[in-house]
């Protein structure tokens, strides 16, 4: 699968990735997804999409279901691979654009974005939502956690900042989407070692439509 379109997005990744003890290589799965899986929303094949280091795809893979975790960082992937063998968890993990993602057509019932879409450039939103559809089945959810603009209010704050509209605009009706749930919550999660409070997240759920 051709990386190039990944441009500084696949460079910036790298780097995290690279970094020991980095924040984002977590051992285990974050909470929302544990309370998805709960309550019965993950079903079928579930594409982990930003998968990174792999915690969410892993727990999942333990609970039974296929997954199939994605990542633009070769280093997150090798590192996904590590962890899931140490774990004895059967996961495919790819090094793979999501935005041009090719060679799974129609095969995921259930897609997990924890950080991808926020962390994508705006022209690409559209191209990423077409993307998805096309490697979902008919009937599949999207989870999606996306950090809010509210986050822009810090004065030191420079990270992802998504808008209701950006995502309602990505996963339109013309699209195939249908954003079913959308709220805006105050999650535990600081966004650096510097910045310490509290952070917003959009927490959507999408369901293909056609």
């Amino acid at each position: 699968m051709d990386l190039n379109h990944a441009g500084k997005n696949k460079e910036g990744w790298e780097k995290v990735y690279s970094m020991a003890g980095n924040p984002f290589d977590l051992e285990e799965p974050y909470g929302w997804v544990v309370e998805l899986e709960r309550k019965g929303k993950i079903r079928g094949t579930v594409l982990d999409s930003g998968c990174g280091a792999g915690h969410n795809s892993i727990f999942l893979a333990g609970k039974g279901y296929p997954v199939v975790g994605v990542d633009i960082s070769s280093h997150a992937v090798v590192r996904a691979k590590d962890k899931a063998r140490g774990k004895g968890v059967a996961v495919e993990f790819v090094l793979a654009d999501v935005v041009e993602l090719t060679g799974y057509e129609k095969r995921f019932d259930t897609v997990l974005d924890i950080g991808c879409f926020h962390s994508l450039d705006q022209e690409d939103h559209g191209s990423y939502a077409i993307s998805l559809h096309r490697v979902c089945r008919s009937g599949a959810v999207l989870h999606l956690r996306a950090f809010s603009e509210v986050n822009v209010r810090r004065k030191a704050y420079q990270g992802p900042a998504i808008s209701e509209r950006q995502i309602r605009n990505a996963f339109s009706p013309e699209a195939g989407w249908r954003v079913e749930r959308l709220e805006h919550r105050e999650i535990e999660e600081a966004l650096s070692e510097e910045d310490k409070k509290k952070a917003y997240a959009w927490f959507a759920e999408i369901h293909w439509e056609k």
